[in-house]
């Protein structure tokens, strides 16, 4: 809870910032739904949502780091890719796709004329 109360700005910002921007989202959709012309306060309503969750998830990034942090977790700076498991997954979506395409083609193939012929 420090880290949200000034000791670190970075996250006291993204909340402060997506509480702002979720209320301006509730306020410009309340405004919405009597307006006139309700296509533009749509847009910037949804564009103030889209910003209003990202501003969360930074938020909530900023609580899973000072979590970690205060339970003595170091970050790795490098992951070994188990390269077995991507190829197995390469080889199966290469499968997948071409079987998508055949029945794709077999359908178009199998379509029926026009009517009359």
């Amino acid at each position: 809870m420090l880290r949200f109360m000034g000791r670190s700005p970075y996250a006291a910002a993204a909340l402060g910032l997506g509480s702002l921007l979720g209320l301006a989202t509730l306020l410009l959709m309340a405004v919405w739904i009597h307006a006139p012309r309700p296509a533009p306060l749509a847009r910037v309503a949804g564009v103030a949502l889209v910003l209003t969750l990202v501003a969360m998830i930074l938020a909530r990034d900023e609580i899973r780091q000072g979590m970690l942090q205060r339970a003595g977790f170091e970050i790795n700076s490098w992951v070994e890719p188990q390269w077995g498991p991507i190829t197995l997954f390469a080889l199966l979506l290469v499968a997948s796709l071409a079987s998508i395409v055949w029945m794709v083609v077999i359908f178009v193939r199998s379509r029926p004329g026009p009517p009359g012929r």
